[in-house]
């Protein structure tokens, strides 16, 4: 297609795409839910269809019951549900699916077999399976000498907001509340209430960390593969995350947790819309050079940049 000229400018080409969230690209042999592995088989329809971009709604994690994709616990990290764990070495290596138990093996036929995405029990069929992956994993690559084990750290060092989003899920999910419910020592970041988890959470805070770089390297896979198609992702982000998220709980001085976001009044809404998010507090955002904000879009251009484009 040839670009259209404005003058002395000349524009970038018109492209078709579609919008899709990911949890809704489910093949009959998954898990319950769309993973980034069947992004692959998307792109090459998207070719098929003369569609060069693949627009995506957010993938970032939620939790505590939470399953909209626009109040994330994070605007950083993938959600493990995403995880396509029959690409993933480390389950195949301990026995895939055959290793199941057959309570498991119920659990993801049901799943499976749903008309819609239950994300509640999507997550029950995993989070085990993620576990003795990561168990898996540590006692193959026990010394620091093992490349993949180095990767890993390599990941850590490159991703500084993943050790506190580790702690936060560490947390959560001991405590399974809302962080503002949490005892006042961790609710307010002790340091040495803080200390004491990390030290007797070792192995759950490197769970955590082994998941997002899983995650991380399929997504990056698939990716190349839909770019060699011809085919460009494109990421829709959160206008903000949950208050209950690891961000506002590391970040809260640039939240305003008294206000609210929402939307006015309309004709399908004549009351507005209580969003229940956090507004950003842009005083503060400003006094730090919007340090967080400048995180988040490092993050998103990782991520979904677009091969030619600029966002």
């Amino acid at each position: 297609m040839e670009a259209e000229t404005t003058g002395d400018r000349v524009a970038r080409p018109r492209r078709a795409g579609v919008l899709i969230p990911l949890f809704s690209v489910r093949s009959k042999t998954g898990w319950g839910v769309g993973e980034i592995p069947d992004l692959a088989r998307l792109g090459v329809w998207a070719r098929e269809a003369e569609l060069a971009v693949v627009q995506l709604l957010p993938v970032n994690e939620v939790r505590g019951g939470e399953t909209s994709p626009y109040s994330a616990s994070t605007a950083f990290a993938i959600d493990p549900v995403y995880l396509g764990l029959d690409e993933c070495e480390d389950f195949v290596a301990a026995g895939g699916r055959a290793a199941l138990s057959p309570a498991d093996q119920r659990l993801l036929d049901e799943v499976a077999a749903c008309p819609t995405v239950d994300c509640s029990a999507c997550g029950r069929s995993r989070r085990g399976r993620f576990a003795a992956r990561s168990r898996g994993f540590l006692r193959k690559n026990g010394t620091s000498a093992v490349p993949a084990r180095m990767e890993l750290r390599r990941f850590r060092e490159e991703h500084d907001w993943l050790a506190e989003h580790g702690l936060y899920c560490v947390l959560h999910d001991r405590l399974a509340k809302h962080w503002q419910e949490w005892p006042a020592e961790l609710r307010d970041r002790v340091p040495a209430a803080l200390s004491r988890v990390i030290e007797e959470s070792v192995d759950e805070l490197l769970f955590h960390c082994w998941l997002q770089w899983q995650l991380d390297g399929q997504w990056h896979k698939v990716r190349s593969q839909v770019r060699a198609l011809g085919v460009d992702f494109m990421g829709d982000l959160p206008f903000v995350v949950s208050s209950d998220s690891s961000d506002v709980w590391n970040n809260r001085g640039l939240f305003r947790l008294d206000m609210r976001v929402g939307a006015p009044p309309d004709p399908f809404s004549p009351t507005g819309q209580d969003w229940g998010l956090p507004l950003y507090d842009w005083h503060a955002m400003e006094h730090t050079g919007f340090r967080w904000m400048r995180q988040r879009a490092s993050r998103a251009g990782e991520m979904f940049g677009l091969s030619g484009w600029t966002m």
